[in-house]
C-alpha cells in the first residue's frame, strides 16, 4: 500500500466548534434560535441564529484576544474513541496533516488540543487566519477530510 498525503480539517470535523461558539454569544447578550442537532447548513450561520454583527465581531473579539479558547473546545461529538483509534490507524499508514481557519494565535492551542486527544502525534498543523482553500490546494493532499462541502468544490477547482 503507498503512503498517502491525508489531510484533515479540525473544528466540525474532530472539535466541536458550533455549540461553543454559540454559547459564547450567548454570554455576550445574543439571543439565538437553537442550533440544530446536526449544526448549521451554512458557513457564517451565527446570523441566521439571531447574533447580531456586532455580536459576531466582539464574538471573533474575544476568541483572538484569548486563544486558549481554541484548547478549551471539546472533541466533535462524531470524534469518538472508535474514530480516534481509526484516525491513529490512518497516522501509522499515512502521512496526516491538519488545516483549519482559525486566527493568529491559535496555532499552538490547536497543536496543544491535538496532542491531548491523540497522544504520542506530534501534529503537522497548518493555521489560516482566512479561507483554507489555498492552503488545501498547495498541500496537494490525495485525501481531504472536511465538513463543508464548499470547501471540498472549491479545491476541485
Amino acid at each position: 500500500m503507498s503512503v498517502k498525503h491525508v489531510v484533515c480539517d479540525l473544528d466540525g470535523v474532530l472539535v466541536e466548534f458550533n455549540r461553543p461558539s454559540c454559547e459564547l454569544l450567548i454570554s455576550l447578550g445574543a439571543t439565538l434560535k437553537p442550533l440544530s442537532p446536526d449544526g448549521p447548513t451554512e458557513c457564517y450561520y451565527h446570523q441566521s441564529l439571531g447574533a447580531t454583527k456586532d455580536q459576531v465581531r466582539a464574538m471573533w473579539s474575544y476568541i483572538n484576544r484569548n486563544p486558549k479558547w481554541w484548547y478549551d473546545l471539546p472533541p466533535h461529538r462524531d470524534f469518538h474513541e472508535e474514530a480516534r483509534l481509526r484516525l491513529w490507524d490512518v497516522l501509522q499508514t499515512h502521512d496526516l496533516s491538519f488545516v483549519t481557519s482559525r486566527p493568529a494565535g491559535a496555532r499552538s492551542w490547536t497543536c496543544s488540543w491535538l496532542q491531548f486527544y491523540l497522544p504520542a502525534v506530534q501534529p503537522q498543523v497548518v493555521v489560516t487566519p482566512h479561507h483554507k482553500t489555498l492552503a488545501l490546494i498547495a498541500m496537494e493532499p490525495d485525501v481531504i477530510i472536511e465538513d463543508k462541502l464548499q470547501t471540498l468544490q472549491e479545491c476541485r477547482g
